[in-house]
């Protein structure tokens, strides 16, 4: 009788550890992928409704407000308030006492939270202050910016241009991350 010995033979472990390999490299990229689309989304979802808060300052989609409270002398300013204490949510309104900025005064249309795992900032950001915050206001009837302040009532990242930058990004890998410019004239794009 031969004795045979049980085992596994060199030859099967390397092909367990290649798919184990191969299952775990796919798993990384798609999670990978995932937070990118997330990225993607988030900031999609940002430029969509800075463009509509500016086309409300345009007369258009105005469903929302009540002109002769909301819009003192008939002429109505749309601002986007991101507050970076939470980084994570901003606000829509309709700046109702014309002072450039969010405040109590203020009729709050929609307040959006950023999905799991996005952040924004700026360029300039005063390191983690929690009442540091950036409003972007469009003016009717034309749709232009008319201001963007931080929390000191100045300029916020513009620059001599007048074209002012909110970054967004993964907060597990700040590498990743895309730039919204808005210039002075409404343009709003992704860099």
């Amino acid at each position: 009788m031969k004795n045979k010995e049980k085992g596994f033979t060199i030859f099967e472990l390397l092909i367990v550890i290649a798919i184990i390999g191969l299952l775990s490299t796919t798993a990384f990229y798609t999670h990978n992928l995932r937070e990118k689309e997330t990225l993607k989304g988030a900031t999609n979802e940002i430029v969509l409704n800075l463009k509509r808060v500016q086309q409300m300052s345009m007369g258009v989609n105005q469903q929302d407000i009540d002109r002769s409270v909301d819009c003192p002398n008939e002429v109505c300013y749309f601002g986007v308030n991101f507050d970076f204490g939470a980084g994570t949510v901003y606000r829509i309104y309709v700046d109702s006492n014309h002072s450039n900025r969010y405040d109590s005064g203020d009729k709050i249309l929609k307040t959006v939270e950023l999905p799991s795992g996005i952040e924004y900032f700026t360029s300039d950001m005063m390191g983690s202050n929690p009442n540091y915050f950036v409003d972007i206001v469009f003016s009717s009837p034309y749709g232009k910016v008319i201001n963007v302040l931080d929390w000191f009532g100045g300029p916020a990242t513009c620059n001599s241009s007048g074209e002012c930058s909110l970054i967004v990004r993964l907060k597990s890998d700040t590498s990743q991350y895309m730039t919204i410019k808005v210039n002075k004239e409404g343009l709003i794009y992704v860099e």
